[in-house]
């Protein structure tokens, strides 16, 4: 099940296991800065807010494994979205989320933010 929206008490923590989770993690901060620089540096459908928790809340949703970021919210077209990373995926830009009911690529195939 994919998680359109993100409740605080879905927020959980997963047991770490280096050097996968280094790798799985690092991906996904990377991506999720890559597109944060796009909104600062454009007039962008994106969106995002950050909450002041000094650290980045990485959580995995128990019923695939995908890991996100709980502390960063994006919006896409205005409305909310959780953006998520399948586990263990060797795909260079593999960052999705759900809109209208379709799970959507942030990415295109050559690392463009999508509009």
């Amino acid at each position: 099940m994919r998680l359109q929206t993100l409740q605080r008490e879905q927020v959980m923590i997963y047991r770490r296991v280096i050097p996968r989770d280094l790798f799985n993690e690092g991906r996904l901060l990377t991506m999720l800065g890559k597109l944060v620089i796009h909104v600062m540096d454009s007039h962008s459908v994106w969106k995002y807010e950050q909450e002041d928790a000094g650290h980045f809340q990485i959580f995995q949703n128990p019923d695939d494994g995908s890991l996100g970021c709980a502390n960063i919210k994006f919006y896409y077209r205005g409305e909310p979205v959780v953006l998520y990373r399948p586990l263990n995926t060797r795909d260079p830009w593999s960052l999705y989320f759900i809109w209208q009911g379709d799970e959507r690529s942030v990415f295109t195939s050559t690392g463009e933010v999508i509009q």
